[in-house]
């Protein structure tokens, strides 16, 4: 038998638009993901952290403490973070009005999110920093650059020497690329060329 979901949270994803006082900037990453088994998960500025959580009608217990990856931050950053955790492990009730999520704490004031689109956090440029090789993760080589644009159901880019498109699929975390085309222009650097 499936466990039901009645507070209709589990699979949703938030991005934090306040933190008690704080507005959260638009260049900062804060989320939160409701994923079953009675566990939420996200970015809190800088920082990936997970813990558990309850409901029962309106109310909301958030476990603590909070697990969390430790990366050097900004001070700012760093402070927004702190309020951030504080507040969520002070969860009291929770409230959804619209595409807007509510979490009232006992803490300093409430934690405030719009609904997350996947599409929606995807869009735009991206350039790649890092990628995975059997074996290691590796740079790209010197002197080129890897990019994507993802845009209405299509990823398009520069692999280095060559210019690639193709459709795109989200669901929920996942992602599906492909089939990709590609020009088919010899590169004048083996290594990018590979």
């Amino acid at each position: 038998m499936i466990a039901q979901d009645p507070s209709g949270l589990v699979g949703s994803r938030w991005q934090a638009v306040e933190v008690g006082s704080i507005d959260v900037d638009a260049g900062v990453s804060s989320t939160l993901a409701f994923e079953p088994p009675g566990r939420v998960s996200g970015n809190s500025g800088c920082n990936q952290y997970n813990t558990t959580y309850t409901t029962s009608g309106s109310k909301m217990t958030v476990n603590g403490p909070i697990a969390s990856t430790r990366k050097a931050c900004t001070a700012a950053i760093s402070r927004l973070e702190a309020a951030y955790g504080s507040r969520l492990v002070a969860a009291q009730s929770y409230g959804i009005a619209g595409s807007v999520l509510t979490i009232r704490t006992s803490d300093g004031g409430p934690l405030v999110y719009d609904a997350l689109d996947p599409d929606k956090v995807l869009a735009g440029d991206w350039v790649v920093i890092n990628y995975f090789r059997p074996g290691a993760v590796v740079s790209p080589v010197p002197g080129s650059t890897l990019t994507a644009t993802f845009a209405s159901g299509q990823i398009s880019g520069d692999s280095g020497c060559n210019r690639y498109s193709g459709p795109y699929e989200v669901d929920g975390t996942k992602i599906a690329i492909g089939p990709l085309a590609s020009t088919l222009r010899a590169c004048a650097d083996p290594a990018v060329d590979e």
